[in-house]
């Protein structure tokens, strides 16, 4: 018989310091701790009722971590779980590192800033315009000096000081009224998925090789997912590549990372742990959603309102808006996992595709 072994460390660190020195002396602990290599996978919670300090919390522990090599990858080597918490004492960090059957704990006081702890996350959403035209746009992905455009019938390249080339794709019928398609950037290769259809190629023009089916599209982290045929959703039929497949409800569209969240058909966004455990549902989230990453950490951006972007953070199973919405001023009709926003201004009719980035004053 196997037991679990746990290894609880105390260390004393002075419960003077900031919420920001406690987390990167954590960091510094933690990284002790794992061996060099490790992949990580990070969660943040809290279980105080100060909601501004567990969204300071989790960029300052990604970018503490980083700056001393860590890497976040999935399948993780390790799990880190940093809680906030409190009692008569004050405030309190608890981290808890597991590797398979071992368990280290490590714990940190720090003081609690009332009036800064109190300020909303000093967080915007950028956009910068990457192309205009009024043919349909479906997704889009740059790389450089390299834009590439999915539309409905063809891959458009286009690269700075170079003439534009067109790569058709084979007509697929019949094709679903709201059409919908995935462009993935990989290196110099590329994959285009469109219901009933999958094609690869290279940015530097060569043929597509196409093939029908329906093929199962990526969602990230190992995860794959197949349209229902003729319509603009998927089934939820998941296939992973880390643990057995499942089922879920019926979903437009995913984020991965330490917890998955689907945009349902009514109208719900549901959310799951790694191991696809609910964790809860949000309602006012639209169809499209995408994670998005930088400085200011690790988020959720999804539509609202048809021209809106807003951004959110997962805490606890929960959205909680983590930045003002941005408006677009057209309504949006794609949000690809690369953070690019597609809209289509009907009165103009023209379609543009915008990359959105996170910028952060601290």
């Amino acid at each position: 018989m196997r037991f679990l072994i746990s290894l609880v460390l105390f260390f004393s660190i002075a419960s003077g310091q900031s919420l920001e020195e406690a987390a990167r002396e954590l960091a510094r602990k933690i990284h002790v701790a794992i061996p060099s290599g490790t992949a990580i996978a990070l969660t943040t919670r809290t279980l105080a009722t100060n909601q501004a300090e567990a969204r300071r919390l989790r960029p300052i522990m990604e970018k503490s971590l980083r700056g001393l090599g860590a890497r976040f990858e999935n399948p993780a080597g390790a799990e880190v779980a940093v809680t906030i918490s409190e009692n008569a004492a004050g405030p309190l960090l608890a981290v808890e590192i597991r590797r398979g059957e071992e368990t280290t704990a490590v714990f940190a006081r720090y003081r609690r800033d009332t009036e800064r702890a109190a300020e909303p996350p000093a967080m915007t959403i950028e956009r910068r315009l990457l192309l205009r035209q009024p043919e349909q746009i479906l997704d889009a992905a740059s790389a450089g000096e390299v834009l590439l455009v999915l539309e409905p019938d063809r891959v458009v390249i286009h690269r700075r000081g170079a003439a534009r080339q067109a790569l058709a794709i084979p007509a697929i019928l019949p094709r679903p009224r709201d059409l919908r398609g995935q462009l993935l950037l990989n290196g110099a290769g590329f994959t285009a998925h469109v219901p009933g259809l999958k094609c690869a190629g290279t940015t530097d023009g060569g043929p597509l090789a196409c093939e029908p089916g329906d093929h199962e599209w990526p969602l990230g982290n190992g995860a794959r997912a197949t349209f229902v045929p003729n319509r603009n959703y998927f089934d939820g039929a998941l296939v992973l590549d880390a643990a057995p497949s499942r089922k879920v409800e019926p979903f437009y569209s995913a984020v991965a990372g330490p917890q998955w969240i689907l945009t349902g058909l009514d109208g719900q966004a549901r959310i799951y742990n790694r191991d696809w455990e609910p964790l809860g549902t949000v309602s006012g989230t639209g169809s499209e959603i995408a994670g998005i990453e930088g400085r200011c950490g690790s988020y959720v951006l999804t539509t609202r309102n048809e021209t809106f972007i807003q951004a959110l953070e997962s805490i606890d199973g929960r959205l909680d808006p983590a930045a003002a919405p941005l408006d677009l001023a057209a309504p949006v009709t794609a949000l690809s996992s690369a953070a690019v926003a597609i809209t289509h201004d009907r009165t103009a009719g023209v379609y543009a595709a915008y990359q959105l980035t996170l910028a952060c004053s601290r």
